[in-house]
């Protein structure tokens, strides 16, 4: 939300995370870079990006729990 980035972020069954992603490239590099550090617990294995032309549906930001 501090990057004004739109999207969702959810736990998958298999303990990977998946998040959908928009904003201005400049801010998505510095989220990405947020991501492959992890949260203070967390250890961050590998990142698949893949960059899609689309726009969201919804203009915030969610949190989506199993």
């Amino acid at each position: 939300m501090q990057l004004g980035i739109r999207g969702w972020v959810r736990n998958c069954a298999d303990e990977s995370v998946e998040a959908m992603l928009c904003g201005p490239e400049p801010d998505l590099q510095t989220m990405l870079k947020r991501l492959r550090r992890g949260p203070v617990m967390a250890r961050v294995e590998s990142m698949e990006i893949r960059w899609l032309d689309i726009t969201p549906e919804n203009s915030g930001f969610q949190i989506i729990y199993p």
